[in-house]
């Protein structure tokens, strides 16, 4: 009698356990099987796994009218524009209710589940983004399908990217050519940090309190290419109150593509002796960016500080930032007349990350007139003192 109701209680403790491992796993579970078997987790099956639920969700949409919160929730989201873009961090709606019925990470199966906790606790910067949110009709669902990017590729340099269309079907889609329909893209947010923490835009000056008065070693008649690829007198003065701006930029070439939203533009100020003075951040929207258009922007550049950055020039670098590890650019600018009316070739060398694409630089007079345009190879841009 009594090894029977042992058996009994140890049946009753089975169920129990079964039962709860259906639930949506706490915050407690999800550390503990994270940690148990992430060497066997491989996040670009999951992606693939993952982006194909999600084409089952969105098809159900023709089907079932109800179902449509869940495409409504997501455009919903990703218009909050946290980091300025058409995208959320998955991490942090995983528990979100969406309509009546249940939380975003119950829509998916149990073993996505589990798979979805390990994923952006190895991943936390994994984010679903909209292209094409503008033209997204929750009413007649219009999305072309999913694409997934892996985490083990350099997307610049890859031709295609994986999707899945809405009938379920593998396929590649041009990373150059753009879609003319809306695409949900499951990807890497590039404005957080490691932590999935939006990164603080830092506009402040370096310190120069240890640089000393910079002798003049080029001529103020060096002549600077504008951006119609004339010379332009160097006529003006820079007070040492005066701010220097970046007025409006353009490029020629956008380097970002398609399926990674919006261009992550740095335009980092380098002094004389090759000390950065600071490092601008403009993130615009892609339609506002795209087709060579002219961003209206207002950022400081730096305030001129005669015994920090001296009399003679700076030089700027513009990039598209994309993060990785640690990198080194190097460049140079070639037959700059110096004051003693040789040419010299001036050298330069910056820290980037490894996925950075360079637009291009340039080398501008300290005493360069407001207004003047210059042109940093596929960077087009305008600065301007007040």
């Amino acid at each position: 009698m009594k090894s029977c109701a042992i058996v009994v209680l140890l049946n009753m403790i089975f169920l129990i356990s079964c039962n709860k491992n259906k639930e949506i796993p706490s915050a407690e579970i999800t550390n503990n099987t994270v940690n148990e078997d992430n060497s066997q987790f491989k996040y670009n099956d999951f992606a693939e796994d993952f982006a194909t639920e999600i084409v089952s969700l969105l098809s159900r949409t023709n089907k079932k009218h109800t179902d449509s919160e869940f495409l409504k929730f997501i455009i919903e989201k990703c218009n909050l524009r946290f980091d300025g873009d058409d995208n959320f961090l998955i991490k942090d709606y995983l528990y979100e209710k969406i309509g009546e019925d249940k939380v975003f990470i119950e829509y998916f199966n149990e073993l996505t589940q589990r798979n979805l906790l390990k994923a952006i606790e190895i991943e936390p910067k994994m984010q679903i983004a909209v292209y094409l949110i503008e033209k997204v009709d929750l009413f007649n669902p219009n999305i072309g399908g999913v694409v997934y990017l892996r985490n083990d590729t350099d997307e610049e340099k890859e031709k295609y990217v994986n999707s899945i269309n809405m009938v379920g079907e593998h396929t590649w889609l041009s990373s150059s050519k753009e879609p003319e329909i809306p695409y949900i893209i499951i990807s890497f947010n590039e404005r957080v940090d490691g932590k999935g923490r939006v990164n603080k835009l830092n506009y402040s000056l370096d310190e120069f309190s240890k640089l000393k008065n910079l002798d003049a070693s080029i001529n103020h008649n060096n002549r600077i290419m504008n951006c119609d690829f004339q010379f332009v007198d160097q006529t003006a003065t820079l007070d040492a109150s005066d701010i220097i701006e970046v007025k409006q930029y353009k490029l020629l070439d956008m380097k970002e593509a398609w399926h990674k939203k919006g261009p992550d533009v740095r335009m980092r100020h380098i002094s004389q002796s090759g000390v950065i003075i600071n490092t601008v951040h403009d993130d615009p929207k892609r339609k506002d960016a795209k087709n060579k258009k002219w961003v209206e922007i207002d950022k400081q550049t730096f305030s001129y500080q005669p015994n920090a950055h001296g009399e003679d020039f700076y030089v700027t670098v513009w990039f598209e930032d994309d993060g990785g590890s640690n990198d080194t650019y190097d460049f140079s600018f070639q037959n700059v007349t110096m004051a003693d009316g040789t040419t010299s070739t001036l050298m330069f060398s910056t820290n980037i990350t490894k996925n950075d694409d360079i637009y291009g630089e340039a080398l501008i007079p300290i005493d360069d007139p407001s207004g003047t345009c210059y042109q940093a190879n596929d960077a087009i841009f305008i600065k301007q003192f007040d």
